[in-house]
């Protein structure tokens, strides 16, 4: 088989080669001067008699072998654009020409995992029950014109939102066996379905040949566009926000008057302004055509703005007077909002015959999508008693559907239209408010059932397409959440960004693209301070930790450290006991009775403190790779309560010959020197990669220092603030520090080169513990009420954002531990007497 591919390799070349000096047909072929190849024999026949240009392109190379990746078998190939002829002497004609599955092959590539945006067409749908896929009536028109099953094949998957890599835009997609469609409504039949460069794509991949790509989507790493107010909105390839100078900040109106309307062309990849006008700006909405929002100018001068994305003008819609509006929605040219003030009611403005019609004298909150509109009435009974919201709906047919849902809770928290359906959102909080009422529902707006899409409590809904944008509060006291998106047609949904206290401020979708404004801890509760990002969802695979892995059942653990690539924890099963999470081994590192107290890892090895007879305590250190114990310090006289070793040096606090402070006890020679001289309190030495950082106290302020081994920091003083000593430790370059700020707890990075820190963000009071850090990845225990609503957050120093990686309900998280920046490992109580070990894969690119 080795010489068969050597011979094939070597007739590839020598094609290559070949067709690259052809200039004219020989006889009987026929030469395109567009590529400089030519058609013959039973190719040209089969180009000829099933679709030609249109169908397959020009031809990309002459014959050649090639070696099939179905079934090994080396065969004479020819790419055209569109397509790959494969030569099959063995059958007779028409069937002695195959087209290889390109489509099949692609997709499998493009998308493992079923794309988010895939759905099932609206346009008169036929079901092919060889694959369960089905076809809509213009793309099955195209798929008859194209040859059908001889040349397109079955179905194998629904339509979908795809970028082009040729020109970088989004369009409307659907694979084939043999082919992908791509839906162009701005032709005209029957160029409005093209056949997307299969073959292109494949030849250039396989045989290195480039071809002009256009720059990707931005991705979340490389688009945090910073001080965002709000939620950003977008549609038909348009995104908007509203965007503050810090720098002005005043207090919320003065933001928002000074404030500025910023779109994005995510085609063309284009930020603009659309305007900066002294105004109170909010309540952006779009159809993708046109931008509406409303100002507030000066009192009783109220307008509702509009901005023709086209021609890039700005126009007063309606100017309200002294009458305040509320939300905004527009869809197909129509502006829906609500007076808050006067006569009140939820009215329909045409922007094209600006007629206006008031639709419901007590409607407000009006969602429109697809022709249809939803809307709410509510009635208050009282001020101890929840109000009575009733949803009607005016259909995309005109057909007016009252009282879909009437509700009198605090449950209720939202809703959305998606494909065929009405969504609801219940959060399970606040006020007489029972979890069992929490969750994602779907109203089937045909026949009226409703079925549950999640028993999560939800918020936040917005509909797109067949798709729903939701908030999944995780956790019942809402600290942490996840922004998700639910797959109407598929009944699949999946997490896209988690966040930590709050972290999601608004979201928005336009084709494949979901853009979301992030809250960073450290803005939390202010004003603006939005960072805004997009992904793409085409191409997106969930970027979330692994599920947590139990590696291990024991009767207890402590502490849960690391040293090398191994986790090492004291229990009475096995006394020191080690993990190799690489090779899965478990073994003991010493089983003799006594205390081993300070059980310490560095990064690179274990130590720890074990009484002796002749001692107080002996310095122990273990040696992961080598698997080799020893001692590296004697007791003798002194007390070494608190000390840290960190390469060949042990770091201990004393009082030698009067003079009290940080002494290094060099391993090796065995000589001490005093490093540090103080007489304060000094809490807890940590120390790895040649760094020791320790904390002093005295009269309620705390100092923090550092020291590196190399000399080039002596005893540097980098923090200090008032109030108890924090949790902290080093890594690197970084360390990473709790402390009080107000009444809450801020977690701070220092980077060591650069004398610089980062802030990590601001948690309620006595609720962080453990902060740790490797590379990259920041990890902390952030603990609730009680030790069994504890849930662990990573946060990525690149991307800057904070992830939850690991939550517990029903057991208490007791240790955290990094093993490197892509790998947490924890210790759980499950019961007493009852311990575990688990283990979770951090995303490779970000947290």
């Amino acid at each position: 088989m080795k010489k068969v591919r050597v011979i094939a390799a070597l007739a590839i070349v020598c094609t290559l080669l070949a067709g690259s000096y052809q200039s004219q047909a020989a006889p009987g072929e026929r030469y395109f001067p567009e590529t400089g190849h030519s058609i013959r024999g039973a190719f040209q026949s089969y180009w000829e008699q099933h679709g030609g240009l249109e169908r397959f392109g020009y031809p990309l190379s002459d014959e050649f072998a090639e070696v099939s990746a179905l079934n090994d078998q080396t065969y004479t190939v020819q790419y055209f654009e569109r397509a790959e002829f494969e030569h099959h002497p063995e059958n007779a004609a028409p069937y002695d020409v195959l087209l290889t599955q390109l489509g099949t092959m692609r997709y499998k590539q493009k998308y493992p995992m079923p794309p988010l945006t895939e759905r099932v067409s609206t346009d008169s749908p036929t079901l092919f029950p060889q694959t369960g896929r089905h076809v809509g009536r213009l793309l099955l028109n195209a798929w008859r014109r194209l040859g059908g099953l001889a040349n397109v094949g079955y179905p194998i998957s629904e339509e979908l939102a795809e970028q082009s890599p040729l020109d970088g835009k989004v369009y409307m997609v659907q694979y084939f066996e043999r082919a992908e469609f791509e839906y162009h409504p701005e032709n005209a039949t029957p160029y409005d379905v093209l056949l997307t460069q299969l073959g292109r794509f494949a030849y250039n991949e396989k045989y290195n040949v480039s071809t002009p790509t256009p720059t990707a989507l931005p991705s979340t790493t490389q688009f945090p566009i910073r001080n965002v107010a709000g939620a950003p909105v977008a549609a038909n390839g348009y995104l908007f926000w509203i965007n503050f100078d810090p720098a002005k900040f005043k207090g919320d109106i003065q933001v928002e008057r000074e404030s500025a309307i910023y779109g994005y062309d995510l085609a063309k990849q284009q930020q603009f302004l659309v305007t900066n006008e002294l105004a109170y700006k909010l309540a952006l909405a779009t159809d993708g055509n046109t931008l509406v929002w409303g100002e507030y100018a000066e009192p009783k001068h109220n307008k509702i703005m509009g901005f023709d994305i086209k021609t890039r003008q700005v126009s007063t819609v309606l100017d309200t007077g002294d009458s305040g509006f509320g939300s905004l929605a527009l869809d197909r040219g129509v502006l829906y909002y609500e007076l808050n003030t006067g006569a009140g009611g939820l009215y329909s403005y045409n922007l094209s015959t600006r007629q206006q019609q008031l639709i419901d004298q007590a409607g407000s909150h009006a969602v429109a999508h697809d022709g249809a509109v939803l809307w709410q009435e509510s009635e208050f009974t009282g001020q101890s008693s929840p109000p009575i919201i009733t949803l009607h709906l005016i259909t995309a047919d005109n057909e007016r559907k009252d009282n879909i849902i009437t509700d009198q809770s605090y449950c209720f928290s939202g809703y959305a239209l998606a494909s065929d359906k009405v969504v609801l959102a219940y959060n399970g909080e606040g006020f007489d408010c029972p979890p069992s009422r929490r969750g994602l529902y779907l109203y089937d707006i045909a026949g009226g059932r409703i079925t549950t899409a999640s028993s999560n409590p939800a918020e936040g809904v917005i509909g797109a397409g067949n798709l729903v944008l939701w908030d999944n509060l995780l956790g019942d006291t809402a600290s942490f959440g996840s922004l998700e998106v639910y797959n109407v047609d598929a009944g699949v949904n999946t997490p896209i960004v988690r966040y930590v206290q709050k972290g999601i401020a608004g979201y928005a979708i336009t084709g494949s693209v979901l853009a979301y404004t992030l809250t960073p801890p450290s803005v939390y509760g202010s004003y603006g301070g939005n960072e805004l990002y997009i992904i793409d969802l085409s191409t997106y695979q969930p970027e979330v930790a692994s599920p947590a892995a139990k590696i291990l059942s024991l009767s207890n653990t402590w502490p849960l450290v690391v040293a090398g690539r191994s986790l090492f924890w004291v229990s009475s099963d096995c006394g020191l006991c080690g993990y190799d999470v690489d090779s899965g081994e478990r073994y003991v590192v010493t089983d003799r009775p006594g205390d081993k107290v300070n059980v310490t890892g560095n990064g690179k090895i274990l130590y720890w403190l074990e009484a002796s007879p002749t001692s107080r305590g002996d310095i122990h250190v273990f040696d992961p790779t080598t698997r080799r114990e020893t001692i590296a310090m004697y007791g003798d006289d002194i007390n070494l309560f608190n000390f840290v070793v960190d390469g060949n040096f042990i770091y201990y606090q004393a009082s030698l010959e009067g003079k009290p402070g940080i002494y290094q006890r060099n391993i090796l020679t065995g000589g001490d020197k005093l490093v540090h001289t103080t007489d304060r309190y000094i809490a807890k030495l940590v120390a790895a990669d040649g760094t020791l950082v320790w904390c002093e106290a005295n009269n309620g302020v705390v100092f923090m220092y550092l020291l590196r081994s190399d000399g080039s920091k002596g005893d540097t003083m980098f923090a200090k603030w008032n109030g108890y000593v924090g949790s902290y430790s080093v890594s690197g370059d970084d360390i990473v520090w709790t402390e009080p700020f107000q009444s809450q707890v801020a977690v701070n990075l220092h980077h060591i080169s650069s004398n610089s820190d980062d802030s990590l963000g601001l948690y309620p009071s006595g609720t962080i513990d453990q902060p740790i850090v490797a590379g990259k990845t920041v990890a902390m225990l952030v603990g609730e009420n009680t030790p069994l609503h504890r849930y662990i957050i990573s946060y990525d120093s690149v991307t800057r954002l904070n992830t939850v990686t690991a939550w517990s309900d029903s057991y208490e998280i007791d240790h955290i531990a990094l093993v490197d920046q892509d790998t947490l490992a924890y210790s759980a109580i499950i019961n007493i007497g009852d311990a575990a070990i688990f283990i979770v894969r951090l995303p490779a690119g970000a947290n």
